[in-house]
């Protein structure tokens, strides 16, 4: 990739900027721009080339999902007024409208990014789940959103009127009960807090691991063989943390507590001391085949019957 920034659905804004920059250092921008065209060259062959050249450095820098969809665009120029278009709204920061008395209404809480029917990843291993902590997140490319289980979790919630279908990888369907914006407090595995970053995510309280989507990440996720990154627009490092086995698990604090949760163990998590009783157990079985349920009350209940699931929920 030329710039810092791979195009997703809502990083429009942050990806222009770099990838103008880039342009201009290439000396392309003034054909995106449209202020140079066929006539300003001595052979239709060159012209040929520096269009295709910009082009292509606009194209190589989307995620692949993005480059499908514009992929067919043969003109730099009606490329970017398209990705301008199509894009730089929802990518933009909501309006507050005032209120009567002069305070800022909340905004309108949106709904998380990506296909319109999110699809989670949920085959780990039993050594992946038993590594895990309650507040754990799983980076997976399989998955097209961000999902957890826990809704205590969320700054920001709005809950569905009719339960939104959620496919798994596996074949089964869950349902999302709400969705938001959660702050993560990442650190290592060690416990030292890294930077936080905010996230949109469903709410699936059949799941029993948070996922997140590298492409539905607010910022650069790199993945390694040994180790996972996420970057900042300027390319510093956010946080980082090692690869767990075989997984890519990105260690949070609980935002109320400064805890982790700990292990997985007899059924379910269970809460710090006063607690008494596993936290996730609320009967039923999950996809795993553990009888354990998807969380507690707080996190929205039990698992959800995947019989009951209406098609296009």
């Amino acid at each position: 990739m030329q710039s810092k920034i791979s195009l997703i659905e809502n990083n429009y804004n942050q990806w222009a900027v770099q990838m103008k920059l880039y342009l201009q250092q290439q000396g392309l921008w003034s054909v995106v721009a449209g202020r140079t065209t066929a006539v300003d060259f001595e052979c239709s062959k060159k012209w040929e080339d520096r269009r295709d050249q910009a082009l292509a450095t606009m194209l190589l820098d989307m995620h692949p999902r993005m480059q499908s969809k514009y992929i067919e665009y043969t003109d730099p120029v009606k490329l970017w007024t398209a990705l301008e278009t199509d894009l730089k709204e929802a990518s933009s920061p909501s309006t507050h409208e005032r209120r009567d008395g002069g305070r800022p209404a909340r905004a309108p809480i949106a709904e998380p990014s990506g296909p319109p029917n999110p699809e989670v990843f949920v085959d780990f291993s039993e050594d992946v789940i038993g590594s895990l902590k309650r507040f754990d997140w799983i980076l997976s490319n399989d998955s097209t959103a961000n999902f957890t289980f826990i809704k205590t979790l969320f700054k920001t919630y709005a809950t569905y009127p009719e339960k939104k279908a959620v496919a798994t990888t596996t074949g089964q369907m869950l349902e999302a009960v709400g969705y938001g914006e959660i702050q993560l407090r990442l650190c290592t595995p060690e416990g030292v807090e890294q930077k936080p970053i905010t996230i949109s995510a469903y709410h699936v309280p059949a799941l029993k691991v948070n996922v997140l989507s590298p492409m539905q990440v607010r910022h650069t996720v790199e993945l390694s063989d040994d180790k996972w990154t996420i970057q900042g627009e300027d390319g510093s490092t956010i946080a980082t943390g090692p690869v767990t086995a075989g997984a890519y698990v990105v260690r949070t604090r609980d935002r109320r507590h400064g805890g982790f949760g700990n292990r997985r163990g007899g059924g379910g998590y269970r809460r710090g001391a006063g607690a008494g009783r596993a936290a996730d157990r609320a009967g039923g079985e999950d996809y795993y085949g553990a009888v354990s349920g998807g969380g507690t009350a707080a996190d929205g209940g039990a698992p959800l019957a995947t019989s009951s699931l209406a098609a296009g929920n």
